[in-house]
């Protein structure tokens, strides 16, 4: 590479990744700018139901962070069905998050979380942390999971979990869209 080339490359620092990085977009022309998707493997954990701990096990799930200016201007949560081939991946199937704190088309309700300016593509880790900390209750509960009576409400949902290794992948309901097109949705498309 001559040395005029190498004068006329402009390079964008991207920085450490969040573990669990899918895909994303540095925002060329905004400092501290960027879209996110990052995925969460299926696992075991807590939700707060209004303040009380209760431990469950989670579907695989996608967020999509959008930041500007180093400021959450946007943030989706859906559950995922994983590919033909077991894997997550470009195929997998968009579902809606069965728990609360998520409004049916995947924007999450941050309630009074507050959050610290966003330097770096890393600090989604932070968002997906503080999503998992903050208290639900069932204002955004919409049984979006299969028919069952016990689900009616989120802690007949909770109950059943508790006892369960692994949330159970038929029980997720579908959106019609795949982790694909959270892709295209970062790239401008439809």
């Amino acid at each position: 590479m001559s040395t005029i080339e190498a004068e006329q490359e402009r390079c964008l620092e991207i920085g450490q990744i969040p573990n669990g990085f899918y895909d994303g977009v540095l925002i060329q022309n905004k400092e501290q700018s960027f879209d996110v998707i990052i995925t969460v493997s299926a696992h075991l954990g807590v939700i707060y139901l209004f303040g009380v701990p209760k431990q469950v096990v989670f579907p695989d799930l996608a967020f999509l962070f959008k930041v500007r200016e180093g400021m959450l201007s946007a943030s989706f949560c859906f559950a995922l069905k994983r590919d033909a081939s077991g894997m997550i991946g470009p195929a997998s199937r968009l579902c809606y998050y069965p728990f609360g704190n998520v409004y049916d088309n995947g924007r999450i309700c941050w309630g009074n979380t507050v959050f610290p300016k966003m330097t770096s593509i890393k600090d989604a880790e932070k968002l997906i942390q503080s999503f998992f900390d903050a208290e639900t209750n069932n204002d955004l509960y919409q049984n979006r999971i299969v028919e069952h009576p016990e689900f009616k409400e989120q802690s007949g949902l909770l109950e059943t979990l508790k006892e369960m290794e692994v949330f159970p992948q038929k029980w997720l309901q579908e959106n019609g869209n795949q982790l694909s097109n959270l892709c295209v949705a970062i790239r401008g498309g439809k």
